[in-house]
Formats: structure tokens, sequence, C-alpha cells
């Protein structure tokens, strides 16, 4: 990542998902079926799956690059195929997920809702109390008419 350098191992995120700030930019996923002797043979199928995602079927290099991903939870799916399509290997699963920007999470936009809710509330509340009071002596008036005839 252009942010940070991570240190994957595989054990480290197989229960847990790796997880990216908001404003982490640049993640490279690098992977290998360690068959030297077919290295040009070799082809990547890799899907992600998530908010953004994408399919690979005969990726030839060893390598994914996202510059920038929408917030939300993703599995990163690599397996290797010849390239014919027949997958040669199970594929290896990267769970990771991408925080929301504070001001753009879905706790954010019902705070958002909620002060404007208000702000209506008080404006319309506040005109409506007003009409009211100026209407008031004209009811009154009316009143004592109808008292009087």
């Amino acid at each position: 990542m252009f942010s940070e350098t991570l240190n994957y191992s595989p054990d480290k995120y197989r229960n847990e998902p790796l997880k990216l700030k908001h404003d982490d930019m640049g993640l490279t996923v690098r992977f290998s079926n360690f068959d030297y002797n077919n290295i040009g043979k070799t082809y990547y199928k890799v899907e992600l799956n998530g908010p953004s995602s994408l399919s690979y079927n005969d990726l030839k290099s060893n390598q994914v690059f996202f510059t920038k991903l929408q917030p939300g939870d993703y599995e990163l799916s690599v397996s290797t195929q010849q390239r014919n399509g027949v997958i040669t290997s199970e594929p290896v699963v990267l769970k990771f997920s991408v925080a929301y920007a504070p001001w753009q999470s879905p706790i954010a936009y019902a705070c958002y809702f909620l002060a404007v809710t208000i702000i209506l509330f008080l404006f319309f509340g506040n005109t409506v109390a007003v009409k009211w009071r100026l209407n008031a002596p004209t009811v009154q008036l009316f009143t004592l008419k109808l008292k009087l005839n």
C-alpha cells in the first residue's frame, strides 16, 4: 500500500479480515503457486467480491493492484489454472474490509438526516406558532362578536 507496508502471512488473516482505513490507497496483492518449472504456463483466476467487484479469468501477472476501493467487506479469491481454463489449485481467499470515512458512514448519514429533520421541525413549528399568536386576537374578536349577536 502507498500509505503503509503490510507484512501478510496466510495464517495472520485466516480468521480475521484485514482492516484498511478509508484513506488507504494502492493495495497490491502478490501471489504464487510455487511451480517454478511452469512459470510461463501459469495463469491465475482472480475474483474480487464486494462493493467493487471484478474478475480476471486468464491473468498472466502474479499480482493485482487496487488504487482505491469503496468502503465495505471484500473477498479476494485466487486460484491457478491452465490456459484452457482448467483450474489446477484450490482458491486461496483473502478477506478484507475498507472502513467508511467518518463523514460518509451510515451513522453520519443518519445524524445528517436527524439534524435536517429537527431544523425543519423547529422552523415550521415556529412559523405555525407565530401565525397562531398573530391570529389569536382575531379569533377572540370574532368570538366576542358572536356572543354579542
